[in-house]
């Protein structure tokens, strides 16, 4: 969800009015309180979720798991 997160914080920094919650929230299917939550949670989104957030913000879903693998593995403690 950090991926996530701090995909949302980059967009919502830039001012564009087409990166609102409640455009988002309606491009994904759900409500603006639920996508407002799901950004505040620690757990691990769907992959629907996630799929359907990087569709919304146009950013292509390859890109977006990649990012995410990539920061789960640089997380992972050395053996």
């Amino acid at each position: 969800m950090e991926v996530i997160r701090e995909d949302w914080e980059f967009r919502k920094s830039r001012h564009d009015p087409t990166f609102s919650q409640e455009r988002i929230a309606s491009m994904m299917g759900i409500s603006r309180s639920q996508l407002a939550k799901a950004l505040g949670e620690e757990k691990n989104p769907t992959i629907s979720f996630l799929c359907g957030y990087a569709t919304a913000v146009g950013r292509p879903v390859d890109e977006m798991l990649y990012t995410i693998g990539r920061r789960v593995i640089e997380e992972q403690p050395f053996l």
